[in-house]
């Protein structure tokens, strides 16, 4: 291949089984027609070559084309054209209807826009106009326009054009695709299209057969001038753009979004549960904080309330020796004996100062247990709190439009489709 080229000897290799052929042998092709491949290790053997030529594509856009091609679309790649383009192939089957009829002959002048007649008048001469009438045959279509067949009967010329859309947002955990399609009459097609006004549910099947005992209405000129027909495929592809959209529902404070086909009052029940979750969390820290001064506060209560037993104790026994003192005195004056008081005094000033270390320990027992009940009741606010403001959070739903990119939009029809 390499020698062909030095000499100028165009060359033409097809193959089903790119993995065979050296990726060094290929680089020497200037133009590619790459169709389906059934095998990662075929795709991986065409990027290498494709990859080596000058002026190529990076490999992973060109990895992203080939792997997306349906049935009869190729891409076409000319070492003369920066990038890639894809290509479908026209059915060919051929009917061999038989002769030209007469009545066929005006469709076949506007097609190429010849003008029929003789002398002067013939430059100035209108284009036949299409008959009203049905025709048994199916009009002269261009080759380069794609052709779908929809019903039976009679058949009216309409634009059909299908697309899809993918979104996929890694903020929001979004990876969404849905597809559009629009069936626009002939009449319609001037000027600015009102695309959102021929919206019709997508086709999973496009059918590019004509219908036998089908009848056919004449066809517009719009249908052979492909640069309008060009005009409207990048209109139709830039209204997709504009208005093809994916609505979620966001909650920017619990960091949640719902997925595309879930309903509202779903999200907000998913948004509720999280919120209780995130409300369980924060209360586990702040009763973490609480208990801790709890339990040093009941720690000391249980030290005050042993001391208190043993202050009671003291009391008691302070009594009985104050009460036994008071005894002795009045024994010895009965009897005639001097005895001193001071004693019994003094026992009297020790049972005071035990009934003042007993009030003072239930005063301190009665102050940690009510600090303790406050910074419980402290705790069950906060916590109380805590969980209102989250679930008022949870209750914060905003309606979100993703719009996809230039690059996700995929044509998948666009056309002459032939309607009832």
């Amino acid at each position: 291949m390499k020698q062909a080229r030095s000499f100028g000897v165009g060359l033409v290799l097809a193959t089903q089984n790119p993995v065979d052929l050296d990726y060094k042998a290929l680089s020497n092709a200037g133009t590619w027609f790459i169709g389906r491949l059934q095998t990662e290790q075929d795709k991986n053997r065409l990027l290498d070559g494709l990859e080596s030529l000058a002026g190529g594509l990076e490999r992973a856009e060109l990895d992203r084309l080939i792997s997306g091609l349906e049935k009869r679309v190729f891409v076409a790649k000319n070492v003369h054209e920066g990038a890639p383009r894809l290509f479908s192939t026209r059915w060919v089957m051929n009917y061999l209807a038989g002769p030209l009829g007469k009545e066929r002959i005006p469709e076949l002048n506007a097609l190429v826009g010849a003008r029929y007649g003789e002398g002067k008048e013939a430059e100035t001469a209108p284009l036949a106009a299409p008959t009203s009438e049905a025709l048994p045959d199916r009009p002269a279509v261009p080759a380069w326009l794609e052709e779908y067949f929809f019903g039976e009967g009679t058949l009216y010329p309409q634009l059909f054009a299908q697309a899809e859309y993918r979104v996929a947002r890694k903020k929001y955990g979004v990876h969404a695709s849905s597809e559009v399609a629009v069936l626009v009459p002939p009449e319609e097609l001037k000027g600015l299209v009102p695309w959102e006004d021929f919206v019709v549910e997508p086709r999973e099947e496009l059918p590019d057969r004509p219908l036998v005992g089908a009848r056919y209405a004449p066809l517009p000129a719009v249908f052979t001038d492909a640069r309008a027909m060009k005009r409207l495929e990048r209109a139709f592809k830039d209204w997709v753009y504009q208005n093809a959209r994916v609505t979620i529902w966001v909650n920017e404070a619990l960091d949640l979004a719902s997925s595309p086909d879930e309903p509202k009052e779903a999200f907000l029940k998913r948004a509720r549960r999280e919120a209780r979750f995130l409300a369980q969390e924060e209360i586990k820290k702040l009763e973490k904080k609480y208990r801790r001064r709890i339990a040093s506060l009941k720690k000391r209560l249980e030290r005050e309330r042993r001391e208190l037993a043993e202050d009671e104790a003291e009391l008691k026994r302070r009594k009985l020796e104050e009460m036994g003192g008071y005894l002795e005195t009045v024994l010895a004056l009965f009897g005639g004996r001097r005895r001193s008081v001071t004693a019994a005094l003094a026992k009297r000033r020790m049972s005071a100062r035990a009934a003042e270390e007993v009030e003072e320990s239930k005063a301190e027992i009665r102050r940690l247990e009510e600090e303790i009940q406050a910074l419980e009741e402290e705790l069950a606010a906060e916590a109380e709190a805590i969980e209102a403001r989250w679930l008022e959070l949870a209750e914060e739903a905003s309606p979100l439009e993703l719009r996809p990119y230039k690059k996700d939009i995929g044509l998948e029809a666009f056309g002459l489709a032939w309607v009832p």
